[in-house]
């Protein structure tokens, strides 16, 4: 694209001077001699004011100044270009060059120069920027969020970077390769590993392109490897910050550029499935398979699809591909390039939605993000009524750095070399101690983080809990187990508002971040970035007791005027957050003084600490004034609280003091309708059953034959001596099993008893009822007979019944002598 430029007021000679000694430029865009404003401020719209702005660009000084910036090598931090922002305003950053390609593809394209970039006036702010015959481009990493620099129109766009267009036409179908690995080597631990900070893992990259893609900008090898270098650098930008890998273009990576379509790749543009088999035959044969680390080929269809754990491995490691109709932009790079080369490195999808492309690929292994999910690793914008923004944030979740870092510090992953750098010390980071918190109620987790080198610090809270899938009927539901709060880009504040606080102050609901329902555990990583590859991380556990909650501010409800002389009676719910296992026996009211009704900073006044938590207080205000004023009251020793729900006018003489915090919201979420209703308390489950006592064994003799009934004395005194006491409803009566009739023999009677919350306790005694009749003996033949003298006697027999006992035989005495009369 064509530059806008404009009169140059210091030569080259000088402002290469100027800038290499150090010197501050001026910070009017009106003067610097490399950036003006294309448009005036006050021309664009109070929600545009600070989101993008429109600049030209002195392209011969830019060139003249890049071209003296000292190698990353060196150590040589004193060399400043100034660079501009989306407000309209410009900042000076220390320049140092950064190679993404070996010296000798470098060489061969000289007009193509990569460099780092690190804030002077924000000394939290870094990133990469590229110049090439297309122009100038920068993604930096700044205090106030992710901003990037491209051409546009014949200008450049200065964006603030959150949401954007959608990823609709792209689908990762990642899920149809499997690992080498046998499974994936984390789980969401208190505790993971972290890498050298003092050290890069470089890895030689091998990057193909299909005959369309090269055709899509311009059909020249130039323009291919200008646009590859683009990507690359943006890559490298996040891998650097986020894992402390680089990735460097392989020194013959040219011949990988298929202008005429004579590769193997021609006609397989739009097959991701058979590009992957053709890029590695193809890198094989071109780089050969002992000149690189990993290999990727970038097409114009086919979508994106990667063999996971790929890199270092020679049978694979040119198995990725990335394909879109639209193959330039933040969208290709970061949705895209980054989330396929992250599954070579074995990092698995970290979305927990099941809707539209979010209905394949889930990984039940590492779905820590609600719905489709923000960060790279995760499909937003393509999972229909589950996507919680449109595009991905330019980072990794924390559990996707721990999967790549085991990776790459495995045998599996460690066929980098390493590039040392001057960094130290790791920083270190605290998440705080663990707490029991109130369903429904909106918590404060503050971290802290400090950095031996003195680096500014940028921290991300990230939940890792695996659980329950949702559906587009469930998003925002606690399901018991299910990740609950969405990811954000690092923010340079370690504290943060759940759900965020510009949400909790409007009237949407986000389903990316929903309140806990149910009695559950909720874990969250900490993890501090120092913007020079350092890293570190911590972990804190919450507790949620769902005898207690909603916490609730019930008073000023509506908008209404205070005057601050005459106080104001706040009331709240205490909801049984004062109860034993919360012990929230007392809470701080605060006055949170906004600037403006958009609720873009605040300032916080204590207006009584430690008052008894019992809902209701009269406080004092002091004699100052303000026009978007809420009450705050939180638990004093824990760290949920809540906000009155409406704006209030506060009458007084003076202005309230500046505390300057500001107000995080979440720009780049999807608005949701209101819940149709919030979670409630339930009381506290027993699970106890009641302990029954039974009556000693008995032994009744039988009153007949078959055996005896239950109205005998003995019987009934035994069935109603059974008791059952439980530890919440007290005495309980008592069932049991006998018969009617309990037989001869020994019965087993169960004895039960279920008290209020349906616990069921049992205990058994016996019954042993003894036989009382005789066998009965019956002769065969008659009782009595007449024999003369000499004849012989048979005994004709007999039987033996009993009502108990068969085949019991009678015992006969006695004799027949016929010999005798």
């Amino acid at each position: 694209m064509q530059s806008v430029f404009f009169r140059l007021i210091l030569i080259s000679g000088i402002l290469g001077s100027m800038v290499s000694c150090g010197q501050a430029p001026d910070q009017s865009p009106d003067l610097n001699p490399l950036w003006q404003i294309a448009e005036p401020v006050a021309a664009r719209s109070q929600a545009d004011n600070h989101n993008q702005a429109y600049f030209s660009n002195n392209s011969e000084a830019l060139h003249a100044l890049l071209k003296n910036a000292p190698p990353e090598s060196g150590g040589d931090n004193s060399y400043i270009v100034t660079l501009p922002l989306p407000d309209g305003s410009l900042e000076r950053f220390s320049i140092i060059e950064s190679p993404v390609m070996e010296p000798r593809l470098a060489a061969k394209y000289p007009e193509l120069k990569t460099y780092k970039v690190f804030g002077l006036d924000d000394p939290g702010a870094s990133g990469r920027v590229d110049i090439s015959p297309s122009g100038f481009r920068a993604m930096l990493y700044t205090t106030r969020g992710r901003i990037t620099i491209d051409p546009s129109g014949g200008l450049y766009r200065v964006q603030s970077r959150s949401g954007g267009d959608s990823s609709s036409e792209f689908q990762c179908n990642t899920s149809e390769l499997e690992s080498r690995l046998t499974a994936s080597p984390t789980t969401a631990n208190r505790s993971v590993a972290q890498r050298v900070s003092n050290n890069l893992l470089v890895y030689r990259l091998a990057l193909a392109a299909t005959k369309e893609y090269v055709t899509s900008f311009g059909g020249t090898v130039t323009a291919a490897m200008s646009e590859i270098n683009t990507a690359v650098n943006r890559i490298n930008e996040i891998y650097e910050r986020d894992l402390g890998i680089r990735l460097v273009l392989v020194a013959n990576n040219d011949l990988l550029i298929d202008v005429n379509g004579t590769s193997p790749l021609a006609g397989f543009n739009n097959n991701g499935i058979a590009l992957l088999t053709k890029n590695q035959e193809w890198v094989d044969a071109t780089i050969g398979t002992a000149n690189y680390d990993i290999g990727h080929v970038f097409s114009t269809g086919g979508g994106g699809l990667a063999q996971l754990a790929s890199v270092c491995f020679s049978p694979t490691k040119a198995r990725g591909v990335t394909g879109s109709i639209s193959p330039t932009g933040d969208s290709f790079y970061i949705d895209f390039v980054a989330h396929e080369i992250g599954h070579q490195f074995n990092a698995g999808h970290s979305f927990n939605g099941t809707t539209a492309s979010c209905n394949s690929g889930r990984v039940t292994g590492s779905a820590f993000e609600p719905g489709s999910g923000s960060t790279i690793m995760a499909y937003a914008g393509i999972c229909g009524s589950e996507n919680i923004q449109s595009n991905s944030d330019a980072v990794f979740h924390s559990e996707s750095i721990a999967q790549i870092h085991a990776f790459a510090n495995s045998s599996f992953g460690n066929c980098n070399t390493v590039l040392p750098l001057n960094n130290t010390n790791e920083p270190i980071v605290g998440a705080g101690i663990d707490h029991t918190i109130p369903v429904g109620t909106a918590f404060l987790l503050t971290g802290t983080g400090s950095d031996a080198d003195g680096d500014t610090l940028s921290y991300q809270w990230d939940q890792i809990n695996l659980g329950t899938l949702t559906t587009a009927a469930n998003l925002g539901t606690d399901l018991g187990d299910n990740p609950l709060f969405r990811s954000f880009e690092p923010q340079p504040d370690a504290s943060r508002d759940f759900p965020a606080l510009g949400t909790q102050l409007g009237t949407q609901s986000d389903l990316s971040e929903t309140l806990p329902c149910t009695g559950r555990n909720l874990n969250f990583r900490l993890t501090a970035r120092d913007g020079r590859s350092g890293q570190a991380n911590d972990v804190v556990q919450l507790i949620v007791d769902n005898s207690a909650g909603p916490f609730k501010v019930t008073s000023h409800t509506t908008p209404g005027t205070i005057v601050s002389t005459a106080g104001a009676v706040v009331t709240w719910n205490v909801a049984n957050t004062n109860n034993a296992i919360l012990n929230c026996t007392a809470v701080d009211i605060d006055l949170l003084t906004f600037s403006s009704a958009v609720h873009t900073s605040y300032s916080v006044t204590s207006l009584l600490s430690g008052t008894q938590n019992d809902g209701t207080q009269a406080v004092n205000i002091p004699d100052m004034a303000n026009s978007n004023a809420r009450f705050r009251v939180k638990c004093s020793n824990n760290i949920f609280y809540d906000i009155s729900d409406a704006d209030l006018v506060i009458q007084g003489a003076g202005v309230f003091p500046t505390t300057g915090q500001t107000t995080f919201f979440n720009t780049n979420g999807t608005t949701f309708a209101a819940p149709t209703s919030e979670c409630v308390a339930t009381p506290g489950t027993d699970t106890t059953p009641p302990v029954v006592t039974p009556p000693a064994n008995i032994t009744v003799a039988a009153t007949n034959a078959s055996g005896t009934a239950n109205t005998v004395s003995t019987i009934n005194a035994f069935l109603n001596s059974a008791t059952a006491t439980d530890t919440v409803d007290g005495s309980r009566p008592v069932s049991h099993d006998a018969p009617v009739t309990f037989p001869l023999g020994i019965t087993t009677v169960t004895f039960s008893a279920t008290d209020l919350s349906a616990n069921t306790g049992q205990a058994t005694a016996t019954v042993n009822i003894t036989d009382q009749s005789p066998p009965v003996i019956s002769l065969i033949g008659a009782s009595s007979m007449t024999l003369n003298v000499g004849d012989i006697f048979t005994d004709p027999g007999h039987t033996v019944t009993d009502n108990v006992n068969a085949g019991l035989i009678a015992t006969v005495t006695g004799s027949v002598n016929t010999a005798t009369v």
